[in-house]
């Protein structure tokens, strides 16, 4: 077989398997409501522990979001308001006081960026990608070449597409001659990948 090309196939899936992220971190989001993961009820929580109150909506996916509620809610039936809250992740007396020793605006940023990912993983918004070689012979199919790299875990669109496009830079890969397959193929666009490549090279 004469291989006239290469080409290459990048494969974005669905990664269930994904550990929650209140698995690791100095923070974390307890739900207040019994048929929620990670249900806490707040009179078992001392109010020393409670770092940020969190809102809860749900209309298909869910959004979680620091404070009050962010998502328009016309009907008011799919917003709760102080549905859970941000708490301490860890016993280590070390870690929280370095959490502490934060600006309030640093402390506000990593409790939205908490319940972001939480919302991303709840609503089942994690990848895993594989990178391939596609040689195209001279009868006009394509086949697999060959392996390049692949990784998963990927918590919400933002972190697979650096990802992502951190793995073609590193392999000096166009964005525009990947071909991107799989079930959650439309997460990614060469544009998103190309306009990340080059804020790589940047810092590079």
């Amino acid at each position: 077989m004469t291989e006239t090309a290469t080409k290459y196939r990048l494969t974005i899936n669905y990664d269930h398997g994904t550990e929650s992220p209140n698995e690791y971190g100095v923070v974390r989001v307890v739900s207040f409501n019994r048929h929620h993961n990670d249900f806490a009820h707040p009179d078992t929580i001392d109010p020393a522990d409670i770092l940020a109150p969190l809102s809860y909506y749900e209309h298909g996916d869910c959004v979680w979001s620091v404070g009050a509620s962010t998502v328009p809610d016309h009907g008011g039936f799919d917003t709760v308001n102080y549905a859970g809250a941000i708490v301490w992740n860890t016993e280590d007396l070390s870690e929280r006081e370095w959490f502490n020793s934060l600006s309030e605006t640093d402390r506000l940023a990593t409790f939205r960026s908490v319940a972001d990912q939480y919302t991303d993983w709840c609503n089942g918004t994690v990848f895993y990608y594989l990178l391939e070689t596609m040689v195209e012979c001279e009868l006009g199919y394509d086949h697999v070449g060959g392996f390049i790299d692949q990784c998963g875990s990927f918590i919400g669109n933002d972190s697979l597409i650096d990802a992502v496009a951190e793995a073609l830079t590193h392999e000096n890969i166009d964005p525009y001659a990947v071909t991107v397959v799989g079930d959650a193929s439309y997460t990614v666009e060469p544009y998103d990948l190309a306009r990340k490549m080059a804020g790589h090279k940047t810092l590079a």
